[in-house]
């Protein structure tokens, strides 16, 4: 298993989820990249979720995208709030729009703007 996770296939992606990430073996941990959920009670940005993943049409979703607050911990709530909407409604695109998200924080990662990171999924995100 380490094996794979140090060098998985071009384009794919290993989600593992846990509420105990302290239980993971560290040398599993070692290699990967971590992303925290916590549970937040400011839940302002469900709504702007939902209407991202309901959005008809590529400009709709780069208008909701424009207000989304850049600042990083706003970010990630919405980020988070499209990852479990998306968890709980799978699909055949699911896969393709969880990958979307997590490239991302990627993109985040490698200082890209928030503004041109959300565009970006917008453009990215299938009907």
């Amino acid at each position: 298993m380490l094996k794979k996770i140090e060098e998985p296939a071009q384009k794919n992606y290993f989600l593992l989820l846990t509420e105990h990430e302290s239980k993971l073996m560290p040398t599993l941990r070692s290699r990967l990249m971590t992303f925290r959920f916590d549970s937040l009670p400011d839940r302002k940005f469900s709504e702007k979720a939902r209407e991202f993943l309901s959005a008809k049409n590529l400009a709709e979703r780069l208008n909701l995208a424009k207000e989304v607050d850049p600042r990083e911990e706003d970010l990630r709530l919405f980020l988070k709030d499209i990852y479990e909407q998306e968890m709980q409604n799978l699909s055949q695109s699911s896969g393709l729009r969880l990958s979307a998200i997590l490239r991302v924080f990627e993109l985040l990662a490698a200082n890209v703007s928030a503004n041109r990171a959300l565009a970006w999924l917008s453009v990215q995100w299938q009907n």
